[in-house]
């Protein structure tokens, strides 16, 4: 009996230690979420300020075009590289969601192995 008590604590540690385990894997997902969708706020932003910069008028001369243009490109430039950032947290978030769920499931599988010695042991009392 006393051999299933401490296999009941140890089980009890490791339901503990796999909870943290899981908390510290949503932090580090809702992290990754936050940062993705700061990128795809930023590209928006981006996209947005290239596009009022396009469609101005009010170049005076070619040399004003001429810098009209380069700012417009650089935008572009700036946003192409803004996407390219989307997809690398796009798979960071998707990485951690996936920590995330893997760190559930363990913490699930030991909690139910825990309950299941638990029961086995109250039964065995009771009998």
């Amino acid at each position: 009996m006393k051999q299933h008590q401490r296999k009941l604590a140890r089980l009890q540690r490791l339901a503990r230690i796999r909870a943290v385990a899981r908390q510290e894997a949503a932090t580090r997902a809702a992290q990754a979420e936050d940062v993705f969708a700061r990128i795809v706020a930023l590209d928006e932003q981006t996209h947005a300020l290239a596009r009022r910069y396009e469609t101005r008028g009010e170049c005076r001369d070619a040399d004003s075009l001429r810098q009209l243009g380069s700012f417009v490109s650089a935008l572009r430039t700036l946003a192409g590289e803004t996407s390219r950032q989307i997809e690398t947290a796009r798979s960071d978030a998707d990485a951690r969601q996936a920590d995330l769920a893997q760190a559930e499931r363990r913490r699930a599988v030991i909690e139910d192995r825990a309950q299941d010695l638990r029961r086995t042991l109250e039964r065995r009392q009771a009998n």
